[in-house]
């Protein structure tokens, strides 16, 4: 009994191991799933670093990221430094700045920039050059207290129209920031440096995670059956035994 025990607890722990999607909803105003789910912590930036006249609310402080919607969806959230996070005036905005080209450089066509506006409650897409852009929907950001959290699809990520030849997945960079978009350029209020790596699920990954988990299924459920028969053979032999003595 005791290895039939061991085994179901390696198997069931090997597979949220393995396990990298998450549910999370960027439209409840709660971001109580990522403690609830053991996010780890992506970055984390000095406090007190603001420039260009930014706050206590536009100083970051750590930054999150995870893969969820069945892997179609990556999420940032992220902390500030005072509560409420970005709520000077509506142009303040947090970006997730992702160097989908994996070369050093997220300021490229190539590249993408999902920002988030929690004072129109805007979602904005753009080009890592910021010569295109387009809107996504009020769903996919929000801001709790002294965090603001968002998402962007990944059908919202190379390869596009834009860049058929870019595939922004598998190993990608990421880097943080806040910025007041009252001028043009933004102006930037702090960031996370430097550029740091994620892997970004691709579908081969995504039916690679459901076969995993589905083998650690029937591995789980055969131990399992296989426990009750030696338990069983094992309760038949002894009242046989005892029986052929008496």
């Amino acid at each position: 009994m005791l290895l039939l025990v061991v085994g179901v607890v390696l198997l069931v722990g090997g597979g949220r191991a393995f396990a990298t999607i998450y549910n999370i909803d960027t439209d409840d105003a709660s971001i109580d799933e990522w403690q609830n789910q053991g996010i780890s912590v992506f970055q984390t930036d000095a406090t007190n670093d603001t420039a260009n006249g930014g706050t206590s609310n536009d100083d970051i402080v750590n930054v999150w990221v995870a893969t969820g919607n069945g892997g179609d969806t990556l999420y940032f959230l992220m902390e500030l430094n005072d509560d409420p996070a970005l709520n000077q005036d509506n142009n303040r905005s947090g970006a997730a700045s992702i160097d989908c080209d994996n070369d050093g450089i997220d300021q490229e066509s190539n590249d993408r920039l999902v920002t988030y506006w929690p004072g129109n409650d805007w979602l904005i897409v753009a080009t890592g050059d910021q010569a295109s852009y387009f809107f996504g929907n009020a769903t996919q950001g929000q801001r709790v207290g002294k965090y603001i959290e968002w998402s962007v699809n990944l059908s919202q990520l190379p390869p596009d129209s834009r860049n058929p030849n870019t595939n922004c997945r598998n190993q990608i960079r990421i880097r943080f920031g806040t910025a007041d978009n009252a001028t043009s350029p933004a102006t930037v209020l702090d960031e996370t440096s430097p550029l740091r790596g994620w892997n970004t699920p691709t579908t081969i990954d995504i039916k690679q995670l459901e076969t995993q988990r589905r083998a650690n299924l029937i591995g789980t459920l055969f131990i399992a059956l296989m426990g009750v028969f030696f338990v069983t053979a094992s309760v038949f032999a002894f009242h046989r035994a005892r029986a052929s003595q008496s």
